[in-house]
C-alpha cells in the first residue's frame, strides 16, 4: 500500500515547482490589489493589511520553495547524480542573465521614484504657488476694502432715510449698490431691515457681539467668506445719524465668478500641496515598500523559473545519462519516454532506435553465440566420448581443445597448455611437448604447394616417455579448413597401440580358450566314467592294500577331472560374450550387499565402507558385476592373508563421482602388485599356486562390456598405509 502511494523524487520536485508557480500567481494578484489600495481605491483600501499579509506569506513560501530546490540541486551535484552538473550550470547562468537586468531596472526604478517624489513640488513651484496665494489674497483684500468703502457709502445714504421707511427703501438701495445682501441691525443685534438677492434667505447671519465692539473701535470690519463654489465679502459698519439710536449695516458682496474660480483653484492647489507635503514621507515609504515587494516577487519568480528551466533542460540529459549507463552495463532493453517535440525529443527517439538496434544485434549475437556454444558443447561431448585422444592446434601449434582421453594417455593436466606456446610449457607437460614436436616435425613441414599438403601421409607411430615407461602411440593429423590452408590449424588424433594390440591379443586368447574348452571338455566325461567303471569292476577282487591304492588312484583321477572341468568352464566364460540382460542398477546398493557378506567373517582383516557417490545408477547386469566385486575383494583378502601376522589387514571399499561416471575403489594393504604388472589382466597370468590366471581377465572383460575401465595400481605415498594395491573401476552413469 505504501509503495503504491509513494511519489518519486522527480514528481515531488515537479509538484513543488507547480506549487511555487501557484503561490507566485496569488502573490502577484495580491500585489496588484495592494497597488490599487495604495493609490487610494476605496474598493481595496480596507483590504490593505490582509493583502499585505498575503504577499508576505507568498514571498516566504516562494523563498522556502526556492531554497528547497537549490538545496536539492546542490545535494545532487555533491552526490554526482546524472545531470546535476548541467542543471547547476544552467541554473546559475540563467540567474545571472536574469538578475543583471533586474538589478538595473530596480536601481533606476528606486532612483526615478525618489526623483519623482522630490520633483513633484520643487522650490520653484512652491514659490509660484505661494505668490499666487499672496496675489489672490491681495486681490481679495483690495476687493474687500472696496466693499468696505461701498458699505460706508451705503450707510451714509441710509442715514438720510427715515428709519420707519427703511425696509421699503432697502431693496432699492441694494440693487443700486449691486450688493447681494443688506441688513440693518440695532446695537443689540436685532434686525431692523433686511434685503437679499436670494429670496430663499429669510434670516441673515447675525454678527457676534464682539463684532459690534470692533466696529465701534475700528469704524468698520470685513470678513472674506467662501463656500464650495464662490467667495463673498461680508462687512459691518455703523450708520451715523445724529439724534437716532446706533444702527449698524451688514453687507454681503459677491466676488465675480472668474475671480472666485481662480482663487478657489489657488486655494485647492495650496491645500493639495500641503496635504502632499504632509503625506509624502508615508506615500514615499509605501511606494518603496511596494517596489521592494515587486522586486522580491520578480526575483523569486525568476529564480523559480530558472530552476524550472534548468530542470526542464537537464531532465532529458539526466534520463539519457542514466539510460547510457544502463546500456553500458548491458541493459539494451532500456528505452526513454519521449514527452517533447524539440531537439531533445529527437535525440531521445534516436537513442531509443539505437538501443532497439543494439538489443536486436545483441539478441542475434547471443543467438549465434548460443549456437556456437551449443555446437562447441556438442563437439566437446563428441570429443570427450571418443575412445581416441583428440587435440586441436592453431597454426602456431598452440593447444586449443582436448579431451579427457588425451590427459589420461599423456598422464598430464593439459589446461595450462591451452593457448600457450610450446617453449613456455613446464616439465610436467613434457610428454605433450614431445608428442606435438614429433608429429609437427614429421608431418607439418613448410610447403608452398597446397595439393602437396593435402596429399601428405598423415599417420605416424610415436614413442613418448611417461615417468620412465615408454608408451607407443599412433597419431593422425588433419589440417583444419581455412582461407589460408597453410595457417588454419590442425586436429591431432592419437591412441595407444598397446590397447589395440591388447584387443587383438584378447581376441586371440578368446579363440584359444574356445578351442581348449572344446578339446579338453570332450574326453573328460569318458575318463571319469572309465575310472568309475574300473573301480566298480575291481572292487572286491583285490587285496586290502591293492584296494587302497585303487581307491586313492580313482579319487585322484576324479579330482583332476573336476579341476580340468572347472578350468574348462573358466575358458568358456572368458571366451563367450556377455549375453545377460542389462537393467538400471544402483551400484551403491550392490556394493553394500557384497560388502556385508565379508564384514565380520575374517577376524584378522578390518573392512571399511565409504560411499560418497551421490549418483550411482548405471545400466548393467547385477549378477556379473557381483562376481566382479567378489573376485576383487577375494583377491584383496588373499593379498592381506599373505602378509605377516604382525600387520592387521585393511580393506576399504569406496565410491564417488567424476564427471558423468562413478568410480569404485577397492584398497588393501596386502603384498601389492608384482614389479612387472603390465600384463596382470592377460589370461593365464597369475601369482597364485593354483590359479588359472583367468579371474582378472574375466573381470576386465566384464567391465569393458559395461563400457567401463579398470586399473590396478600401487597405493600412492600419501596413503596412510604405503603398501598394498588399489583396484579402480570406472563405469558410466545412466543418462
Amino acid at each position: 500500500m505504501s509503495n503504491s502511494l509513494s511519489i518519486s523524487p522527480l514528481k515531488r520536485r515537479k509538484l513543488l515547482l507547480y506549487l511555487g508557480y501557484v503561490v507566485a500567481l496569488l502573490s502577484l494578484l495580491s500585489l496588484f490589489f495592494l497597488t490599487q489600495a495604495t493609490e487610494g481605491s476605496q474598493k481595496f483600501e480596507r483590504f490593505y493589511q490582509p493583502l499585505l499579509l498575503t504577499i508576505i506569506i507568498g514571498i516566504v513560501g516562494l523563498l522556502t520553495i526556492v531554497i528547497v530546490h537549490l538545496y536539492n540541486t546542490f545535494r545532487n551535484y555533491r552526490q554526482a547524480l546524472p545531470g546535476a552538473s548541467l542543471s547547476l550550470t544552467i541554473l546559475w547562468r540563467t540567474l545571472l542573465l536574469a538578475f543583471i537586468p533586474l538589478f538595473f531596472i530596480s536601481f533606476f526604478a528606486f532612483k526615478f521614484l525618489r526623483y519623482e517624489f522630490q520633483s513633484s513640488f520643487d522650490r520653484g513651484i512652491n514659490d509660484a504657488l505661494n505668490n499666487a496665494l499672496i496675489l489672490s489674497q491681495q486681490a481679495l483684500d483690495v476687493r474687500a476694502l472696496q466693499a468696505l468703502r461701498d458699505s460706508r457709502t451705503i450707510a451714509q445714504l441710509l442715514a438720510n432715510y427715515d428709519y420707519l421707511r427703511l425696509q421699503s427703501q432697502l431693496e432699492t438701495v441694494r440693487r443700486e449698490a449691486s450688493a447681494f445682501e443688506l441688513t440693518v441691525l440695532d446695537e443689540k443685534g436685532f434686525i431692523q431691515a433686511f434685503a437679499s438677492a436670494d429670496l430663499s434667505t429669510i434670516i441673515p447671519l447675525i454678527p457676534e457681539h464682539s463684532d459690534f465692539t470692533r466696529v465701534e473701535n475700528e469704524g468698520g470690519i470685513f470678513v472674506l467668506e467662501s463656500d464650495s463654489t464662490r467667495f463673498q465679502i461680508r462687512t459691518l459698519v455703523t450708520i451715523d445719524k445724529p439724534g437716532a439710536p446706533n444702527y449698524y449695516l451688514q453687507t454681503v458682496f459677491h466676488i465675480p465668478d472668474t475671480v472666485s474660480a481662480l482663487a478657489a483653484q489657488v486655494n485647492k492647489t495650496i491645500s493639495e500641496r500641503d496635504r502632499f507635503n504632509y503625506l509624502m514621507p508615508r506615500v514615499n515609504r509605501s511606494f518603496i515598500f511596494v517596489l521592494i515587494l515587486v522586486v522580491l516577487l520578480a526575483g523569486l519568480l525568476l529564480m523559480l523559473s530558472s530552476i524550472g528551466f534548468a530542470n526542464d533542460m537537464a531532465q532529458p540529459i539526466r534520463e539519457l545519462i542514466g539510460a547510457t549507463k544502463a546500456v553500458s552495463q548491458g541493459n539494451f532493453s532500456r528505452s526513454l519516454l519521449v514527452r517533447r517535440h524539440d531537439d531533445f525529443g529527437t535525440l531521445m527517439q534516436s537513442f531509443n532506435r539505437m538501443t532497439h538496434s543494439l538489443k536486436t544485434a545483441t539478441e542475434e549475437a547471443e543467438h549465434h553465440r548460443n549456437r556456437v556454444e551449443s555446437e562447441r558443447a556438442y563437439l566437446a561431448t563428441v570429443i570427450n566420448h571418443m575412445t581416441a585422444a583428440v587435440l586441436t592446434l592453431d597454426y602456431q601449434y598452440r593447444l586449443q581443445t582436448y579431451n579427457e582421453r588425451a590427459e589420461n594417455l599423456l598422464k598430464a593436466d593439459l589446461e595450462p597448455a591451452v593457448y600457450c606456446d610450446l617453449v613456455a610449457l613446464d616439465l610436467s607437460l613434457e610428454p605433450y611437448k614431445n608428442l606435438v614436436n614429433q608429429v609437427m616435425r614429421r608431418y607439418v613441414m613448410p610447403v608452398t604447394d597446397e595439393s602437396a599438403l593435402a596429399e601428405r601421409h598423415s599417420e605416424i607411430e610415436v614413442e613418448i616417455d611417461l615417468n620412465g615407461n615408454t608408451k607407443t602411440l599412433m597419431a593422425s593429423i588433419t589440417p583444419l579448413p581455412s582461407t589460408d590452408a597453410l595457417h588454419g590449424g590442425y586436429v591431432l588424433i592419437f591412441d595407444e597401440i598397446g590397447e589395440y594390440l591388447q584387443q587383438q591379443k584378447q581376441a586371440a586368447w578368446e579363440e584359444v580358450s574356445r578351442r581348449l574348452a572344446h578339446e579338453i571338455k570332450n574326453p573328460l566325461t569318458p575318463i571319469l566314467l572309465a575310472a568309475d567303471r574300473l573301480n566298480y569292476k575291481l572292487s572286491g577282487h583285490l587285496g586290502e592294500k591293492e584296494q587302497r591304492v585303487l581307491s586313492r588312484s580313482i579319487d585322484v583321477i576324479s579330482k583332476q577331472v573336476k579341476s580340468l572341468k572347472n578350468m574348462v568352464d573358466d575358458f568358456s566364460d572368458y571366451a563367450k560374450p556377455l549375453t545377460a540382460k542389462k537393467t538400471p542398477l544402483s551400484l551403491n546398493a550392490l556394493l553394500k550387499d557384497v560388502f556385508d557378506l565379508y564384514r565380520g567373517h575374517y577376524p584378522g582383516i578390518h573392512f571399511h565402507l565409504d560411499i560418497q557417490a551421490k549418483y550411482d545408477t548405471i545400466n548393467g547386469n547385477a549378477n556379473v558385476l557381483r562376481q566382479v566385486l567378489h573376485n576383487l575383494i577375494k583377491n584383496a583378502i588373499e593379498a592381506c592373508e599373505s602378509c605377516s601376522d604382525d600387520t592387521p589387514g585393511e580393506i576399504t571399499v569406496s565410491s564417488n563421482n567424476k564427471n558423468a561416471s562413478i568410480l569404485i575403489y577397492i584398497k588393501d594393504n596386502g603384498i601389492g602388485l608384482p614389479s612387472n604388472n603390465s600384463n596382470v589382466f592377460d589370461p593365464y597370468v597369475t601369482t597364485k599356486e593354483k590359479g588359472t590366471g583367468l579371474g582378472l581377465a574375466i573381470v576386465k572383460k566384464v567391465i569393458q562390456e559395461h563400457h567401463g575401465k579398470i586399473t590396478l595400481q600401487h597405493r600412492t605415498k600419501d596413503e596412510i598405509v604405503a603398501d598394498g594395491t588399489v583396484a579402480i573401476i570406472q563405469l558410466p552413469l545412466l543418462k
